[in-house]
């Protein structure tokens, strides 16, 4: 069973959202944003969940490089041999939705659980629910496929995308396919 079946508020906070997804899809300017600023709410306290207490950091490393995502994931299975992860009983390898990250995981770390990092599918889940629409109409589409996201149910997302594509059509030439861009 599912610990956490139900999506937190925070991943549907129609204050928070779409400032969450422009930062995640860099260059969608300010005034851009379906939701104008209320007022009082450019803080992120404003817009996060009180009852909300993340937890401590024990041990912040990164590794980071310019280099092609092949050498870049001999850097890392290394960096990750050296930090005792492939000690670990439990493994998982979080990345976003670039091909070339799953490469490496593929590669590297097979026997670690792939998980797709949730904000980065939240913007573009985000972008795809405002594609054509205004935002009310919007937002509870948004609504609706997150939360089938956050349960695993991906292909009925997938099935009402196909449907959408259906009735907007392929984007022009002179049209951005990414939404936010």
């Amino acid at each position: 069973m599912d610990p956490c079946p139900t999506i937190p508020e925070t991943f549907v906070n129609p204050l928070r959202i779409p400032k969450l997804a422009r930062a995640i899809k860099r260059g969608c300017p300010a005034g851009e944003d379906p939701v104008a600023d209320p007022p009082g709410s450019d803080t992120e306290s404003d817009l996060e969940s009180p009852e909300y207490t993340p937890p401590a950091v024990r041990v912040k490393s990164m590794v980071a490089s310019r280099v092609a995502a092949k050498q870049f994931g001999v850097m890392l299975a290394a960096a990750a041999q050296a930090r005792g992860f492939f000690a670990a009983t439990r493994r998982a390898f979080v990345a976003d939705g670039a091909e070339s990250n799953w490469t490496i995981q593929k590669q590297w770390f097979s026997d670690f659980v792939a998980i797709l990092d949730f904000i980065h599918a939240l913007s573009y889940v985000f972008a795809a629910a405002m594609a054509g629409r205004v935002f009310r109409q919007g937002w509870a589409v948004d609504v609706r496929w997150i939360e089938w996201v956050w349960q695993g149910r991906v292909v009925e997302v997938i099935a009402e995308l196909e449907r959408r594509q259906e009735e907007l059509g392929l984007p022009a030439a002179d049209e951005s396919e990414g939404g936010l861009d």
